[in-house]
């Protein structure tokens, strides 16, 4: 009974975290997603990333607040080219790590979609 009651957790343990792909890097952040959160209806598409920092970065005018890494809910539309910030995550650690700082709803602003970024990136390869 115990050996199934473990599985049972690891199990449902297991399908909460996040399985983060390597998607590009520079000299501050690495950026990563996870492919199975990857979902098209019609002509939009949401996904989570993550951008990890190499170096503690600050928020805030007076860089008070401290953190290594941000995580993003995305909704892309395809066909207008735009793109929101459904939910965007602030942690003290990498990778998501450690406490959560900040959380933020951008799902009323809309963004075109700029050349040569992450997102666009992401909207030509999950856009097809």
């Amino acid at each position: 009974m115990k050996k199934i009651l473990c599985i049972l957790f690891l199990l449902i343990t297991s399908s909460a975290q996040a399985y983060w792909t390597f998607q590009t890097a520079n000299d501050e952040f690495s950026s990563y997603i996870d492919l199975s959160s990857i979902k098209k209806i019609g002509e939009l598409v949401t996904y989570w990333s993550i951008s990890d920092y190499e170096k503690v970065v600050y928020l805030g005018e007076n860089k008070t607040y401290p953190y290594r890494s941000m995580k993003f809910f995305t909704e892309i539309n395809c066909t207008n080219k735009t793109y929101k910030m459904l939910s965007a995550d602030i942690f003290s650690e990498r990778m998501g790590g450690g406490k959560v700082l900040m959380s933020a709803d951008y799902s009323e602003r809309t963004l075109y979609v700029p050349p040569d970024s992450i997102v666009n990136h992401d909207m030509d390869n999950f856009c097809k």
